[in-house]
């Protein structure tokens, strides 16, 4: 059954309804499963973004029960993967896990995976100083001390590379000569990945905003130059999870906006811009049609559909909003850009068109009044302040 859940993550996640079926029928079995099983089933969940709540709950039990330091090191990697690609925050399987990452652990590791422990702790929201000052020392030595001719260093993709810049400058790690080196590495290589464009746009806006401990006069003339091309480059758009319960506050911001703009490029990002209508509408004073993009920013509120996937699981009150969103949330009002967040939870409960538009135009004047805070970096930690980094309890 754990080979057919596999073989359907395989196949695109074609088969969920088997999935889900076969889940129901490996649940009452799961205390049973050897260590390599259960952490075989959480990896093929992982990679179909499948989240089934019975399974999982008796999974979260199971695994708090097992002594994670006595899972083979490539499992005790593969299972934190799973985790960050569910949004799953367990502190009954995290915390041990992450405590299993000995010094002794991380010595034997290499590039790849000693970055992809930095960004599972980003796409999980957790704040491991302890961890991530290990990780990050390794990565020094490896990659600026021994330079590009260490094995390791020969190994470093570009998305990890990639994945490695963003989870820094969302924590604010002061690890400016480690940064560096991977944008001359990512340079050098001549090639941005497809795949870590989204990342490396991200850190881009970041560097230019004050979200990390790097500067742009920091990292070269040549590299400042490289990195405001890869701002400018097209890719893959970005994904737009939930798109039906996202068109359908689109569709809602049409009825009471006066001006409305849909999927509209802010740095790696694509936003819905509106505006209240009023009686008599007119155009602001300033209002440039020429520059739409300023005058969205300026008159305008983004209107941002926040659907399952912009909340940690296991989903329900208190909701917490994981680090891509908070992130994306941080740089836009960075760059003066007012948000409006419709959580979906709030909006199953309104009944009826009349309902949704006066939530979403009380939303929307409210966001439209807020002031901006600052975005500030804290010395001591070199940690961002404001999104709440956590660390699991």
């Amino acid at each position: 059954m754990i080979d057919l859940i596999g073989a359907s993550g395989q196949l695109g996640g074609k088969l969920h309804m088997m999935t889900r079926a076969l889940a129901d029928r490996l649940e009452p079995r799961t205390a049973m499963l050897p260590n390599k099983s259960l952490v075989q089933l959480c990896s093929h969940f992982g990679a179909l973004n499948m989240f089934p709540h019975r399974l999982a709950a008796a999974l979260d039990t199971v695994l708090s029960q097992r002594d994670c330091g006595q899972f083979p090191v490539e499992d005790r990697l593969r299972l934190l993967q799973a985790f960050g690609r569910l949004r799953w925050r367990s502190p009954a399987v995290l915390s041990p896990l992450l405590e299993s990452f000995s010094a002794s652990v991380l010595d034997g590791l290499g590039v790849e995976s000693l970055g992809g422990i930095i960004y599972e702790l980003y796409r999980l929201d957790i704040w491991d100083e302890n961890l991530a000052n290990a990780v990050c020392s390794r990565l020094h030595k490896i990659l600026v001390q021994n330079g590009v001719g260490h094995s390791h260093v020969d190994i470093l993709s570009g998305k990890t590379a990639a994945n490695l810049l963003l989870a820094l400058s969302y924590f604010a790690v002061s690890e400016k000569e480690l940064q560096r080196r991977l944008v001359q590495e990512l340079l050098r290589s001549n090639k941005v990945p497809q795949e870590a464009l989204y990342q490396l746009k991200t850190f881009e806006m970041a560097v230019r905003l004050g979200h990390t401990s790097v500067t742009l006069k920091d990292l070269g003339g040549l590299a400042a130059r490289w990195l405001f091309s890869v701002r400018g480059a097209s890719g893959i758009p970005e994904p737009r999870g939930e798109s039906a319960f996202a068109e359908e506050v689109s569709n809602v911001a049409k009825n009471i906006s006066w001006h409305h703009q849909a999927e509209v490029e802010v740095g790696p990002y694509l936003l819905d811009f509106a505006a209240v209508s009023r009686d008599g509408y007119e155009e602001p004073d300033g209002w440039d049609e020429s520059k739409p993009g300023r005058s969205l920013a300026r008159f305008c509120v983004a209107v941002e559909a926040d659907g399952p996937s912009h909340f940690y699981r296991p989903h329900g009150r208190p909701w917490h909003w994981t680090s891509t969103s908070k992130l994306r949330h941080r740089l836009l009002s960075a760059m003066r850009i007012r948000v409006a967040h419709v959580p979906f939870y709030d909006w199953l409960q309104l009944e009826g068109l009349a309902q949704k538009e006066a939530y979403l135009m009380e939303l929307l004047l409210k966001a439209h009044s807020t002031e901006f805070a600052s975005l500030s970096i804290d010395p001591r930690a070199g940690n961002a302040r404001g999104p709440e980094q956590r660390a699991l309890r």
